[in-house]
């Protein structure tokens, strides 16, 4: 089927292209759920689907027409995958999760853990399908959520009712595609372009929440198609803003009756009325009329709208044109009337409104250079400071790019003199560069000392023999050891490096505090080489944690083990190779740390993420045997025997993942390519320039 040489649908106000190059390869696999295929289920066929694909060698999934009801998950490492659908009506992957339903711990799951496709994976494509959500109208149920990158989907179909498609990050294209719902029903942060697609109201409610981030151009943009609703009756809005600057664009919209003549709605916020982006140009029909359109929103040039292009919008980072990634000629069919029947059918009865998330705080130090100085930057420093304790250190797990209201920041300004810094999770350092950030873009004298306090809290909290603790002031419990956990020492003294050389942008550091550093750095050096484990007289690896006075391996929670370390040895190492003109014993421990690296990867066998709605992250992760598989390695090994260690709540330790608990399965990083950089490029440049 998929040889044909015809493309041809036929959809309202939607003029499509007719013809397409024929001669495509056949699919690599074919998805039959009669078992005339290679597999009966979607996801076994992506399970299936090489780790090494290329887009030179796109894997092509084949559905015949039938319904799936299924789980999907797209994994992240499953890129270059197309799922192509016999005809988009008759080939539908559904399931029903809602956000109300309870999970393994009685409680509900949530919004994020409900959709029925899950895209982890860049450069995916759909085409010809239909994605839903058959929960019915009970609140939060995703049809698909998108985290990849560079996505498209062509002539397929979205159903559901509040929270249809989650676009959570990365850039997606729809083309000639049906997206119906009914509360928040395109909602997301990512930015995504919508070409020629039919908007459908099931009821009255809002089209789109977007969170567009605030230096990013572009959010939603709606293009050459229409909104239709499910009777004469129904009143929508164009959309809301699901957090400060969303950003929606409708084009050139053939628009019904159903959107409602304001337009826009302001969440009941009127303070978002100001930094919202919703704008519109060109639309028709009797919901088009922009005479009573919220004055906040904007009416745009034909200058403007002209340069809302598919390659400006999705191509300004790395010049991606979904154009260029071709369809498959397959049997398409046609998004005929009528229109499917909604999801679970229909109530009267009001939906709550969705939940949402906070913005995140991962991508504080990733920011253009300029942004550092702009208003947003600016609001973000003022909850930096709020949390800073007295110590001069931050507490972790905190979301500190969230909008503050006021009782919580007074709130914070009694909470600051707990005792609950620390640097795990990378908070404080983290906290720090994000203050020399803002400092090195605009001169900002609070900046600046609440930067200092930092450093001299990390100055403070070193052991004499050179270790830090995972918290200071001190606690009675594990967190008390030498922490390498999660690079936690090692990102302080990679910050300390870098202020005692006052490299960029840490310029503002004066003098009597860069020796300090510099001599916490020497000392931090003698502690890991002290840390250092031997097996058999050689030079090994290093422990999650090692204890302040003898310096041995020790525990420290019921399934962190004293042993040696995939993760944190690589990322020692990494430092190490970092330090100009190394000591002997420096270049010892690199050798020996990059030696037993070596001997601990794994061959033959990699992990998955698979569906299970008895997981409490709404799916399990398993190991499978793949002899074309790349190396990894075990988070933790026995010291005595070096081989790959796991153990659950129980404190138990066992010799496969399997045999611990999906809690414990899925909620910690076990297996994974923790030293492939190091061993495979960055130690041998290091080996060439010494």
């Amino acid at each position: 089927m998929l040889g044909a040489a015809c493309w041809i649908v036929s959809t309202p106000h939607i003029a499509l292209r007719t013809s397409h190059p024929a001669q495509l390869p056949p699919p690599n696999a074919v998805v039959a759920a009669d078992g005339s295929g290679h597999f009966k289920t979607v996801q076994e066929a992506i399970n299936a689907v090489p780790q090494n694909t290329r887009a030179s060698s796109r894997w092509v999934i084949f559905i015949k027409a039938g319904t799936y009801r299924e789980l999907v998950y797209v994994q992240r490492e499953k890129r270059f995958v197309t799922l192509v659908g016999e005809d988009p009506a008759r080939t539908i992957l559904t399931y029903d999760l809602a956000a109300s339903r309870p999970g393994p711990d009685g409680q509900p799951i949530g919004t994020f853990r409900t959709p029925s496709t899950y895209i982890d994976a860049d450069d995916f494509v759909a085409e010809n399908l239909t994605f839903e959500n058959a929960a019915g109208p009970v609140g939060q149920a995703l049809a698909i959520r998108v985290d990849g990158d560079r996505v498209i989907f062509r002539n397929c179909r979205f159903l559901g009712w509040q929270d249809t498609i989650f676009l959570d990050r990365g850039r997606h294209y729809f083309e000639d595609s049906l997206i119906a719902g009914h509360v928040d029903f395109i909602f997301g942060a990512a930015t995504a372009f919508f070409e020629r697609c039919r908007i459908h109201a099931w009821r009255d409610g809002y089209i789109t929440a977007a969170s567009t981030p605030s230096d990013e151009p572009h959010g939603f943009v709606f293009a050459r198609g229409s909104i239709t609703g499910a009777t004469p009756d129904v009143r929508a809005y164009l959309g809301r803003p699901w957090r400060d600057f969303a950003q929606v664009t409708w084009l050139d919209m053939t628009m019904s009756e159903v959107v409602r003549p304001v337009g826009w709605h302001n969440w009941d916020k009127p303070e978002r009325e100001t930094t919202s982006r919703f704008a519109e140009f060109g639309s028709t029909g009797r919901g088009g009329a922009m005479a009573e359109r919220a004055p906040w929103a904007r009416k745009l040039n034909a200058a403007d709208a002209a340069s809302i292009t598919v390659q400006n919008v999705l191509g300004s980072a790395d010049g991606w044109d979904p154009h260029r990634t071709p369809a498959q000629p397959s049997a398409v069919k046609a998004l005929a009337e009528p229109l499917p029947r909604a999801p679970g059918g229909a109530t009267s009865t009001p939906l709550p409104q969705a939940s949402r998330a906070q913005v995140t705080w991962d991508q504080i130090l990733r920011q253009p250079a300029t942004w550092y100085g702009s208003a947003e930057a600016q609001r973000i420093v003022e909850a930096v400071l709020l949390y800073q304790r007295a110590t001069g250190g931050w507490p972790k797990n905190v979301d500190m790019a969230a909008p503050l209201a006021e009782r919580a920041r007074a709130d914070l300004a009694a909470e600051r003199t707990q005792t609950d810094s620390t640097i795990d999770n990378s908070a404080t350092t983290t906290q720090i560069r994000f203050l020399a950030l803002v400092s090195h873009a605009r001169e900002d004298a609070r900046v600046r000392t609440a930067a200092l306090a930092g450093l001299d809290y990390l100055l403070a909290a070193q052991y004499p023999n050179g270790g830090w603790p995972q918290y200071f002031p001190l606690r009675a419990d594990y967190s008390r050891r030498i922490t390498f956990n999660d690079d936690a020492m090692v990102n302080v003294m990679t910050l300390l490096r870098e202020a005692a050389g006052g490299r960029v942008p840490f310029g503002f550091v004066d003098a009597a505090r860069r020796d300090r550093a510099a001599d916490a750095v020497r000392r931090g050096i003698d502690a890991v080489l002290r840390t250092q484990i031997r097996v058999a007289n050689r030079l090994t690896g290093w422990c999650q944690q090692h204890d302040e006075r003898t310096f041995q391996p020790v525990d420290a929670r019921t399934y962190e083990h004293a042993s040696l370390a995939s993760k944190e040895t690589a990322g020692i190492a990494r430092f190490l190779m970092g330090i100009d003109r190394p000591s002997p014993e420096v270049v010892a421990a690199v050798e020996g740390a990059v030696a037993w690296l070596r001997t601990a990867q794994i061959t033959g066998i990699r992990t998955e993420r698979r569906p299970d709605a008895s997981g409490p992250n709404g799916y399990d992760v398993v190991v499978v045997n793949d002899a074309a598989a790349t190396p990894i390695w075990a988070r933790f090994y026995t010291m005595a025997t070096n081989r790959p260690m796991y153990s659950g709540r129980d404190g138990v330790i066992k010799q496969q993942l399997s045999e611990i608990e999906i809690e414990r399965r899925t909620g910690y990083s076990w297996l994974g390519d923790y030293a492939s950089k190091l061993l495979n490029d960055e130690y041998p440049k290091w080996k060439a320039a010494r």
